[in-house]
């Protein structure tokens, strides 16, 4: 562990026994942990775990990450969600947005996606910033800590009547995705260890955000009663698919997180499976579930042989234009699809049908396989 960090360490166990001795005599508000000492907490945890290279220091880790729990446990849920981790994300999601808008990165969909769900005050203030890459590493580092802990995890998503649920695990997701894409390309300056270690890292927390925060919270949210399968996979499908819309086409961290744990028994698809896969004999995939993991492959990988252009071409762009017909027939061709299926199972709906055969890159037979 760096002198930095130790010294962070020791500050910060300080604050906690602090607060421990002043909370006999103070309200429980007063009592609480503060959003600044979860903040560092992360970073020190960061750290911790990236070193450990024995199991000695594997277990340290491990009860280091048991006490974080057990400190995030005594926190009410509705503060620990509205407040601190709230506090939290916004602050590392501006912190992005504000980065990404001052520098000479070039505008993506992703930090378009951002900066819709942040306050008019990140606009306001994103081109007079003096935020620096070293200070988005820094984020990184207490957000990819804070989120080695489950607990952590399962209180991204909340309970709002006619409220988007997810909106700050879609938030977490995405900048820590974006951060994921600038240390992938080439023109990224710094230590290629260090990225790759970083990287690593986010594929993690990703994971641990969608397994903790998304699956296991919306399971525990109605005691994953047989009957309501149907409604959880629902949700989760929503939430992926606002993720997937909002990374674009290009950045690869969902892709690439599935690719790194597709040998690990604590993966995303196998939590995915072991949660809505029929326990009876028959051990049936619900059609749900196979258009989730349909979904969950289209995401796009690092390991693709080849990623088009982010920008048609001059070129392209005139042959479209001047061959207008291909393109027409196309579509002609998916709305015959569409039609086909909506006519057999007539209570989806029709952007759903689509959607599904993007899946099965537009083989009928395939797609309506998985939806029946």
């Amino acid at each position: 562990m760096t002198e930095i960090v130790s010294d962070l360490a020791t500050e910060l166990a300080d604050s906690y026994e602090a607060q421990a001795s002043a909370s006999s005599s103070s309200s429980q508000d007063e009592a609480l942990p503060s959003a600044s000492q979860i903040y560092r907490t992360g970073r020190v945890l960061y750290y911790c775990h990236r070193d450990k290279s024995s199991s000695a220091s594997s277990s340290t880790i491990d009860g280091l990450i048991d006490g974080f729990d057990q400190i995030l446990s005594t926190i009410p849920p509705s503060h620990l969600t509205t407040v601190l981790l709230h506090d939290i994300n916004y602050a590392f999601a501006e912190l992005i947005f504000s980065y990404a808008s001052s520098s000479s990165h070039s505008p993506t969909p992703i930090i378009a996606s951002i900066g819709s769900m942040l306050p008019l005050r990140a606009h306001t203030n994103k081109l007079s910033s003096q935020y620096t890459w070293e200070d988005v590493l820094h984020g990184t580092e207490s957000i990819c800590g804070i989120y080695l802990s489950s607990i952590a995890c399962g209180a991204l998503v909340s309970e709002v009547e006619g409220q988007d649920g997810t909106k700050l695990l879609q938030l977490v997701f995405l900048s820590l995705s974006w951060v994921y894409d600038c240390l992938s390309s080439d023109d990224n300056g710094a230590d290629k260890d260090g990225d790759d270690n970083m990287k690593d890292f986010i594929l993690h927390s990703l994971s641990m955000v969608l397994r903790y925060g998304l699956i296991d919270s919306s399971t525990k949210s109605s005691n994953h009663e047989g009957d309501d399968d149907d409604e959880q996979l629902t949700n989760i499908m929503n939430a992926i698919q606002n993720i997937q819309e909002a990374l674009g086409e290009y950045n690869c961290a969902l892709g690439d997180m599935l690719d790194k744990e597709q040998n690990e028994q604590d993966s995303l698809v196998n939590t995915l499976r072991s949660t809505f896969i029929s326990k009876d004999a028959s051990q049936q995939q619900p059609p749900q579930l196979q258009y989730l993991l349909a979904m969950l492959r289209s995401s796009p990988r690092s390991s693709d042989d080849a990623k088009p252009a982010a920008v048609p071409s001059s070129a392209a762009i005139t042959e479209i234009e001047s061959n207008p017909q291909p393109l027409q027939k196309q579509q002609n061709m998916v709305d015959i699809q569409i039609e086909h299926i909506h006519s057999i199972l007539p209570s989806l709906g029709e952007g759903y049908i689509e959607e599904a055969l993007k899946c099965y890159n537009h083989d009928l037979g395939r797609t309506l396989e998985a939806l029946l």
